[in-house]
């Protein structure tokens, strides 16, 4: 029952409904169960993005092993489904609205998939924690098929509705441009775009972890709104998507995009409103120290390929 949603506007605005009143409320207790807790621990956004998300292959396998990895998950689902299921937004599936096939389709995919999750976590807690099979009779494909990569790959040219593309989405997806997001933003940021080698004659660029690591003696100087050991992990997670098609929990790609969002979008900066540059910023003395590092860092007889800094820099 608690995996049954049916593909319509009427089944939706009922499966909302009963996800608010007692289906979320029933995966929390069968979750304390498995988990052998009394109640939820109390975590920092950070926190669960630590617990969450692998930086590394090797990373990923150690957090299959230890027992704070599934709980963060469930807690993160729990999270961002009630908070996405309003009043408001469930009044909207009333048989009394009208809504189109394609709105209808989207949000019918979404809690699917997130139902089918929550009942794969539990399992997998069950066989790497408790050595015992599992206890729900599901199971997803964990690896990204190169077929849907093209499909989405058209649906990107041509929009989900069109006639050179099917309406199916993969979410999984969004990791590729949290990552490319991710890179951009901190390049830009800092004004480093490349290293240009005299010798070669050639662009090249530098690498996203010697400017983590140039930045690292920094970060208390640095006004962002994550820790930098979160943004590496976000940026290693993202990698091994891109790299390897291994698909992840549906609720993630959500948590990871929202906890970007000041960091992408910025924050009001004054009266006059929002400045993307204020989602990061310094005073001028570390910036130009940042850049006094990152030169003792690239070959000899190249040079750093700057811009003007899309962050806001104090005292400039």
């Amino acid at each position: 029952e608690y995996l049954k949603i049916d593909n319509s506007q009427e089944g939706l605005f009922e499966k909302f409904n009963t996800l608010k009143e007692v289906g979320l409320a029933w995966f929390e207790k069968e979750a304390l169960n498995t988990f052998t807790l009394k109640k939820c621990p109390s975590k920092s956004k950070d926190e669960m993005i630590q617990q969450v998300l692998g930086k590394s292959p090797n990373d990923v396998s150690r957090k299959l092993e230890g027992k704070e990895y599934y709980i963060a998950n469930a807690m993160v689902y729990l999270s961002i489904f009630r908070e996405l299921l309003t009043d408001d937004f469930i009044q909207r599936f009333s048989p009394s609205n009208q809504l189109d096939k394609l709105t209808i389709y989207n949000y019918h995919r979404l809690f699917q998939s997130a139902l089918l999750d929550s009942l794969v976590l539990l399992n997998k807690f069950c066989i790497h924690i408790q050595k015992i099979e599992a206890p729900y009779g599901c199971g997803k494909n964990p690896n990204q098929h190169t077929l849907t990569l093209y499909q989405s790959l058209r649906q990107s040219i041509y929009g989900q509705s069109s006639y050179h593309s099917f309406i199916e989405v993969e979410p999984d997806l969004s990791i590729s441009i949290i990552r490319q997001l991710l890179e951009i933003r901190v390049r830009r940021a800092f004004g480093v775009l490349a290293v240009y080698s005299s010798d070669k004659n050639s662009f090249e660029p530098l690498s996203m972890s010697k400017i983590f690591d140039v930045l690292k003696p920094f970060e208390s100087n640095i006004d962002v709104s994550m820790p930098l050991s979160c943004l590496v992990r976000v940026y290693g997670w993202s990698n091994i998507f891109l790299h390897s098609g291994q698909k992840e929990y549906s609720w993630n790609h959500i948590f990871v995009t929202n906890y970007l969002k000041e960091f992408s979008l910025g924050k009001p900066s004054n009266e006059k409103g929002w400045s993307v540059h204020s989602g990061i910023s310094m005073d001028k003395s570390t910036f130009e120290q940042i850049h006094v590092n990152l030169e003792k860092i690239i070959p000899e007889n190249s040079q750093i390929v700057t811009c003007k800094p899309e962050a806001y820099i104090s005292n400039a």
